[in-house]
């Protein structure tokens, strides 16, 4: 049976956005997909990487992480440009939890990044 499976991104161990479970779906011969069409705003504070996770919902609990993929912060913000309207794309390998080096999907993202300062006092 397929499992349905959802996204979580987190920053320095606090979970920013999570995706709701979705099933992987075949298009023609192509290799199955998930679409998890989920867009987050968020203002990132501390943390050195962003960490995607690939998780099963469970009927009870916490859902269980299968696979993840670690980015440093820092190369995420030295390849886009504040305010620029093309989005700059990433593939991204998802490694199975337990087993570092295997490879079991990959996740497209699109970051574009916004800076917005207003006054305080």
């Amino acid at each position: 049976a397929k499992q349905s499976l959802k996204l979580k991104v987190l920053l320095h161990g606090i979970t920013y956005m999570k995706s709701s479970a979705s099933k992987a779906a075949r298009v023609g011969h192509e290799r199955p997909r998930i679409s998890f069409g989920t867009a987050a705003r968020a203002v990132f504070e501390g943390g050195d990487a962003l960490d995607f996770e690939l998780c099963r919902p469970q009927l009870l609990g916490s859902s269980r992480t299968v696979a993840s993929c670690k980015t440093p912060l820092i190369e995420v913000l030295r390849s886009t440009h504040i305010d620029s309207p093309d989005a700059n794309v990433w593939d991204l390998d998802m490694l199975a939890t337990g087993t570092p080096n295997k490879v079991v999907g990959s996740l497209v993202v699109e970051v574009i990044r916004k800076l917005k300062l207003y006054a305080a006092g």
